[in-house]
Protein backbone atom coordinates (compact mmCIF):
# COMPACT_ATOMS: atom_id res chain seq x y z
CA UNK A 1 0.00 0.00 0.00
CA UNK A 2 1.28 3.65 -1.03
CA UNK A 3 0.27 6.72 0.39
CA UNK A 4 -1.85 8.07 -2.44
CA UNK A 5 0.33 11.45 -3.86
CA UNK A 6 3.81 10.38 -2.07
CA UNK A 7 6.38 8.20 -3.09
CA UNK A 8 6.49 5.21 -0.44
CA UNK A 9 7.16 1.49 0.26
CA UNK A 10 5.01 -0.81 2.61
CA UNK A 11 6.75 -1.68 5.64
CA UNK A 12 7.66 -5.01 6.30
CA UNK A 13 4.85 -6.78 7.81
CA UNK A 14 4.67 -8.16 11.42
CA UNK A 15 6.27 -11.39 10.73
CA UNK A 16 5.42 -14.60 13.04
CA UNK A 17 8.05 -16.34 12.57
CA UNK A 18 7.16 -19.48 15.74
CA UNK A 19 3.74 -19.36 16.09
CA UNK A 20 2.73 -23.01 17.55
CA UNK A 21 1.31 -23.48 20.55
CA UNK A 22 3.43 -23.95 23.55
CA UNK A 23 6.43 -22.38 21.93
CA UNK A 24 8.00 -18.59 22.11
CA UNK A 25 6.61 -16.47 19.19
CA UNK A 26 8.74 -14.17 17.87
CA UNK A 27 7.55 -11.11 15.54
CA UNK A 28 9.40 -7.71 13.47
CA UNK A 29 7.00 -4.50 14.59
CA UNK A 30 7.50 -2.25 12.02
CA UNK A 31 7.08 1.03 13.82
CA UNK A 32 5.34 4.15 11.79
CA UNK A 33 2.01 4.93 10.21
CA UNK A 34 -0.90 2.12 10.21
CA UNK A 35 -3.33 1.42 7.50
CA UNK A 36 -6.31 -0.25 8.70
CA UNK A 37 -4.81 -3.66 8.07
CA UNK A 38 -2.19 -2.64 10.61
CA UNK A 39 0.33 -2.20 8.04
CA UNK A 40 3.03 0.30 8.11
CA UNK A 41 3.91 2.70 5.23
CA UNK A 42 7.20 4.16 4.91
CA UNK A 43 8.12 7.30 2.62
CA UNK A 44 11.53 6.95 0.68
CA UNK A 45 13.21 10.24 0.99
CA UNK A 46 16.83 9.41 2.08
CA UNK A 47 16.43 11.51 5.08
CA UNK A 48 13.63 9.71 7.53
CA UNK A 49 14.54 7.23 9.86
CA UNK A 50 12.47 4.24 10.48
CA UNK A 51 12.11 1.60 13.28
CA UNK A 52 11.74 -2.22 12.89
CA UNK A 53 11.24 -3.83 16.68
CA UNK A 54 12.14 -7.71 17.25
CA UNK A 55 9.53 -8.57 20.03
CA UNK A 56 9.57 -11.64 21.87
CA UNK A 57 6.29 -13.36 23.79
CA UNK A 58 6.69 -16.30 26.32
CA UNK A 59 3.28 -16.78 27.74
CA UNK A 60 2.68 -19.94 26.22
CA UNK A 61 5.13 -21.36 28.31
CA UNK A 62 4.77 -19.35 31.41
CA UNK A 63 6.76 -21.16 34.11
CA UNK A 64 9.88 -21.79 31.15
CA UNK A 65 12.97 -19.45 32.37
CA UNK A 66 14.45 -17.93 29.57
CA UNK A 67 18.22 -16.97 29.29
CA UNK A 68 19.16 -16.13 25.66
CA UNK A 69 17.39 -15.36 22.39
CA UNK A 70 19.65 -15.10 19.33
CA UNK A 71 18.27 -14.15 15.69
CA UNK A 72 18.81 -13.81 12.42
CA UNK A 73 17.22 -10.80 10.59
CA UNK A 74 16.64 -11.05 6.92
CA UNK A 75 15.51 -7.82 4.87
CA UNK A 76 13.34 -8.82 1.38
CA UNK A 77 15.94 -9.54 -2.07
CA UNK A 78 13.74 -6.68 -3.64
CA UNK A 79 15.43 -4.29 -0.93
CA UNK A 80 19.20 -5.28 -0.50
CA UNK A 81 21.25 -2.49 -1.00
CA UNK A 82 18.63 -0.35 -0.84
CA UNK A 83 17.76 -0.39 3.25
CA UNK A 84 20.45 1.43 4.66
CA UNK A 85 20.82 0.31 8.58
CA UNK A 86 21.98 3.39 10.66
CA UNK A 87 22.08 1.81 13.95
CA UNK A 88 20.56 -0.85 16.68
CA UNK A 89 19.87 -1.09 19.87
CA UNK A 90 18.72 -2.94 22.69
CA UNK A 91 15.97 -1.62 24.83
CA UNK A 92 17.67 0.16 27.22
CA UNK A 93 21.38 1.27 26.70
CA UNK A 94 22.40 3.06 29.63
CA UNK A 95 21.04 0.18 32.60
CA UNK A 96 22.32 -3.27 33.36
CA UNK A 97 19.98 -4.89 34.35
CA UNK A 98 17.56 -3.00 31.71
CA UNK A 99 15.00 -0.36 33.53
CA UNK A 100 12.94 -0.63 30.26
CA UNK A 101 9.41 -2.04 31.57
CA UNK A 102 9.07 -3.12 27.63
CA UNK A 103 12.25 -5.28 27.47
CA UNK A 104 11.77 -8.70 26.95
CA UNK A 105 14.75 -9.06 29.48
CA UNK A 106 13.96 -6.13 32.39
CA UNK A 107 15.57 -6.09 35.49
CA UNK A 108 17.84 -8.54 34.84
CA UNK A 109 21.32 -8.24 34.61
CA UNK A 110 22.73 -9.42 31.07
CA UNK A 111 26.06 -10.34 29.98
CA UNK A 112 27.98 -7.50 28.49
CA UNK A 113 29.62 -9.56 25.80
CA UNK A 114 26.57 -11.05 24.64
CA UNK A 115 24.06 -8.28 24.57
CA UNK A 116 23.90 -6.36 21.15
CA UNK A 117 22.55 -6.49 17.49
CA UNK A 118 24.00 -6.45 14.37
CA UNK A 119 23.53 -3.27 12.27
CA UNK A 120 25.99 -4.16 9.57
CA UNK A 121 24.15 -6.04 6.53
CA UNK A 122 25.78 -8.69 5.17
CA UNK A 123 25.96 -9.10 1.09
CA UNK A 124 23.05 -11.54 1.27
CA UNK A 125 20.53 -8.78 3.13
CA UNK A 126 21.37 -10.52 6.28
CA UNK A 127 21.64 -9.00 10.16
CA UNK A 128 22.89 -12.13 11.64
CA UNK A 129 24.97 -10.78 14.89
CA UNK A 130 22.06 -10.75 17.41
CA UNK A 131 22.08 -12.18 20.91
CA UNK A 132 20.63 -11.12 24.19
CA UNK A 133 22.29 -13.09 26.83
CA UNK A 134 21.59 -13.60 30.57
CA UNK A 135 24.58 -13.28 33.32
CA UNK A 136 23.67 -15.91 35.20
CA UNK A 137 22.13 -18.96 33.52
CA UNK A 138 20.23 -20.30 36.37
CA UNK A 139 17.96 -17.34 36.34
CA UNK A 140 15.27 -16.52 33.30
CA UNK A 141 12.58 -14.41 32.51
CA UNK A 142 8.75 -15.98 32.27
CA UNK A 143 6.06 -15.75 31.32
CA UNK A 144 6.28 -12.11 29.11
CA UNK A 145 3.62 -10.78 26.68
CA UNK A 146 4.31 -9.33 23.03
CA UNK A 147 3.75 -5.92 24.53
CA UNK A 148 6.73 -6.22 26.99
CA UNK A 149 9.16 -8.41 24.91
CA UNK A 150 11.06 -6.29 22.65
CA UNK A 151 14.50 -7.66 22.69
CA UNK A 152 16.17 -5.20 20.27
CA UNK A 153 15.12 -2.32 17.44
CA UNK A 154 16.91 -1.58 13.81
CA UNK A 155 16.80 1.80 11.88
CA UNK A 156 17.20 2.55 8.96
CA UNK A 157 16.52 5.03 5.99
CA UNK A 158 15.32 4.90 2.49
CA UNK A 159 16.69 6.26 -0.17
CA UNK A 160 14.21 7.64 -3.14
CA UNK A 161 14.97 5.60 -5.54
CA UNK A 162 13.90 2.19 -3.42
CA UNK A 163 11.12 -0.35 -4.81
CA UNK A 164 7.99 0.53 -4.00
CA UNK A 165 5.61 -2.40 -3.29
CA UNK A 166 4.34 -3.91 -0.60
CA UNK A 167 7.33 -6.21 1.37
CA UNK A 168 7.62 -8.80 4.29
CA UNK A 169 10.69 -9.51 6.19
CA UNK A 170 12.25 -13.24 7.11
CA UNK A 171 13.11 -13.99 10.86
CA UNK A 172 15.51 -17.33 10.95
CA UNK A 173 17.82 -19.14 13.06
CA UNK A 174 15.82 -18.02 16.05
CA UNK A 175 17.30 -19.69 19.40
CA UNK A 176 15.93 -19.67 22.82
CA UNK A 177 17.67 -20.91 25.56
CA UNK A 178 15.50 -22.64 28.16
CA UNK A 179 16.33 -23.12 31.91
CA UNK A 180 14.36 -25.80 33.38
CA UNK A 181 14.34 -26.91 36.05
CA UNK A 182 14.04 -31.00 37.57
CA UNK A 183 13.04 -32.37 40.79
CA UNK A 184 14.16 -35.63 42.10
CA UNK A 185 14.86 -37.61 45.17
CA UNK A 186 17.99 -39.48 45.64
CA UNK A 187 16.77 -42.45 47.81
Amino acid sequence: MLVAGAIGLSALLPGNANAAPGQIKIQTHPIGITNSQGIATWNADNTTEYEIQIRADSTDIPTNLINIADWHFKIPTALNGYMQFTRSTIPDIDNNPSQNTNDFFYNFLMDDGENYLDDSMDGNGELNQNTRARDVSVQGVSNRPYANGILGSYFFTLPVNTPKGYFTNLMHSIFFMIHMITHFNLL
